[in-house]
């Protein structure tokens, strides 16, 4: 792949993300007060049942600190309880609350119809499948 090409790659990227971030959590902002970033916050705890705050943290690509802030956000919204660790007692143990569920369950259908609309129907189910498989390519090689 030439230079140029590299750029094209990453500017495209980088700019389709970008809009549809913005579009997802403007949307779900404005339909159910959840910005983006809990819609996700929630649905991997849905996904795990329960995540210790590593975990929790690895998943959504955070730092120690902005984990610990963004949970206690959370925390205060009443979406996620926190908890010792029954097996570790200086670990802590996230898990949705059901007010977490409610809303997580609220804002799922807006969620999927948006990104059924901007990421499937712009380029069709096989494409999608193609590119999901890359970018799992790429999570993996830059996650190790």
């Amino acid at each position: 792949m030439t230079k140029s090409a590299t750029g094209d790659l990453w500017h495209t990227f980088a700019r389709a993300h970008r809009l549809l971030v913005s579009k997802l959590d403007s949307a779900l902002q404005e339909m159910h007060g959840l910005p983006l970033s809990r819609f996700e916050a929630l649905a991997h705890l849905h996904t795990a049942g329960s995540l210790r705050m590593h975990e929790f943290a690895e998943r959504l690509v955070l730092s120690r600190s902005a984990t610990t802030r963004f949970v206690d956000r959370l925390e205060q919204e009443g979406l996620v309880t926190r908890t010792l660790c029954a097996d570790d007692r200086r670990g802590m143990e996230l898990r949705l609350t059901d007010e977490g569920r409610h809303r997580l369950r609220e804002a799922l259908p807006t969620h999927r119809r948006l990104v059924e609309r901007y990421l499937i129907d712009s380029v069709g189910s096989q494409m999608a499948t193609t590119v999901a498989g890359a970018l799992s390519t790429i999570a993996r090689e830059v996650g190790d």
